[in-house]
């Protein structure tokens, strides 16, 4: 038996399930009935699901590199501030654009 959770960073609200399968169907379900159905999915990627259709999963990690290093109107820092305690050593480079033309075939 497993358990698959995911945690709302701010308020570190869980959210939880027992499956007996540790596998993609059962995490795709997961995240569908208990968080994109009740919060909705990401508007960073829809975006990047809509504008790369066929290679929206090459490009994910860049986009979330890209959400957590972008200042929260409410927080007024980057998560990447409050998770590592410094800012990202990019200087606000758009990493999504950069890695794009590099890894997309």
């Amino acid at each position: 038996m497993h358990i698959l959770i995911a945690v709302e960073q701010f308020s570190c609200w869980p959210v939880a399930i027992a499956t007996e399968k540790a596998v993609a169907q059962t995490i795709t379900d997961f995240l569908y009935k208990n968080l994109f159905t009740n919060y909705g999915a990401s508007y960073d990627i829809r975006k990047l699901a809509d504008q790369y259709p066929d290679d929206w999963e090459i490009l994910l990690p860049a986009a979330s590199y890209s959400y957590r290093t972008k200042a929260h109107e409410m927080l007024k820092v980057t998560p990447f501030e409050l998770m590592y305690g410094q800012a990202p050593g990019d200087n606000g480079k758009d990493i999504l654009s950069a890695f794009s033309t590099l890894i997309l075939p």
